[in-house]
């Protein structure tokens, strides 16, 4: 289950796989944002105004969202306990040593 955001204005939206999903209630259901369909006349003609206008940037921002991935980065110790309790990693280790002792 994935937690819903409201947004101020009102918006639901969800994040799922680093894609932001804004709920439609003609639709009753959630769809992606921010896919855009790189055509080369339109990249080229936003790279001879200098990028988006400020509404258009605006707007990009307000139904896409910060241009970030929420990763989480877990301590040293954390993942050296995750790294060595791994079962490939205990069980390498128990045939390695098995293999050198007899």
């Amino acid at each position: 289950v994935l937690p819903v955001t409201i947004d101020a204005d009102g918006t639901r939206r969800i994040e799922y796989t680093c894609v932001r999903y804004v709920y439609s209630a003609d639709e009753d259901s959630f769809f992606p944002t921010g896919l855009s369909n790189f055509i080369p006349d339109r990249v080229h003609e936003a790279l001879r105004r200098g990028g988006m206008t400020q509404t258009e940037a605006e707007e990009t921002m307000a139904t896409c969202g910060k241009n970030e991935i929420n990763v989480y980065v877990p301590g040293i110790l954390e993942s050296l306990v995750h790294e060595f309790s791994d079962f490939t990693y205990v069980f390498n280790s128990v045939g390695t040593w098995a293999y050198m002792i007899y």
